[in-house]
């Protein structure tokens, strides 16, 4: 038994290089058939509901018609999934039953599948080598699709998180044209404002300083008072208004430099972000 596996592992390319190392190797393992020779593989990354999914799909792929035909199914037998009966073409001309058992731990999984070719298990002495290195890429390719597909997954993620940052620095970036245009206003209604009390001033100067006598200019000396009045209210309500204006500046101000400085930290955070989305993406493209 040792023998085959190792003349196995020297001829056939069971390593395929990812990110990590992935190598197949058969070991006599214990399953509901009795210590038979299992197909072995660690996949990281990986999920133990993805990886039955997986081998469900390679074990028997949905053709054309495969939504008009009942395709075989993986059933689970306490720490077994069974597939009975497949014909699995990569492998065998018979059919075969396959045992596969799936073990998670964090950041990896364990798989073990078992092959049975009508009464023998392949990888045992009495298989053909021929068989049990078509075995051995069989599942060395399905370990495969199983890792990409958890990269896969780790991309969108990462891709998701730096749209999401994208989605934000944008967001910051409207608040900020937001503030500016609201300063601007408010700089400009302070401009018409001061040039309104100058002219106020202008004209209370006038009627402060007129003076007349007689019957006749009384009249005018209440109306120039009363409108001197107005004039004064008018003067302190645009210098409120002025120095309302002033704070509500001060504060977009404040947040607006605030805002600049978390653009400047987001920033780096997206280029962070799209070094970990190229790092998968070259990950990704290394698992072959």
């Amino acid at each position: 038994m040792n023998k085959i596996a190792l003349f196995i592992l020297l001829i056939c390319p069971l390593i395929a290089f990812g990110q990590e190392q992935i190598t197949v190797s058969i070991q006599e393992r214990p399953s509901s058939q009795g210590i038979q020779p299992a197909f072995e593989v660690e996949v990281p990354q990986a999920t133990a509901n993805d990886a039955i999914s997986i081998l469900e799909r390679t074990l028997a792929p949905r053709g054309l018609f495969g939504i008009f035909s009942k395709n075989p199914r993986l059933v689970q037998e306490k720490d077994e999934w069974i597939m009975r009966d497949v014909e699995v073409k990569k492998i065998s001309a018979q059919a075969l039953n396959v045992y596969a058992q799936v073990s998670a731990f964090p950041e990896r999984i364990f798989i073990k599948i078992f092959f049975q070719e009508g009464g023998v298990f392949i990888g045992s002495k009495e298989s053909g080598g021929a068989t049990v290195e078509d075995a051995t890429r069989f599942v060395r390719d399905y370990a495969l699709a199983v890792y990409r597909d958890a990269v896969e997954k780790e991309l969108h993620g990462e891709e998701n998180n730096l749209r999401a940052l994208e989605r934000d620095l944008r967001k910051m970036g409207r608040q900020q044209n937001s503030n500016d245009r609201k300063i601007s206003n408010m700089r400009s209604d302070n401009q018409d404002m001061r040039s309104e009390i100058r002219d106020y001033e202008m004209r209370l100067q006038r009627k402060e300083l007129f003076d007349a006598s007689g019957n006749e200019a009384q009249g005018m000396l209440e109306q120039h008072e009363a409108d001197a009045k107005k004039l004064r209210k008018d003067i302190r309500s645009n210098q409120k208004k002025i120095n309302r204006n002033e704070r509500r500046i001060n504060k977009f101000e404040r947040q607006g430099n605030r805002n600049l400085r978390e653009q400047g930290e987001l920033m780096n955070t997206i280029d962070r972000q799209k070094i970990v989305v190229n790092e998968i993406k070259t990950k990704l493209q290394n698992i072959k």
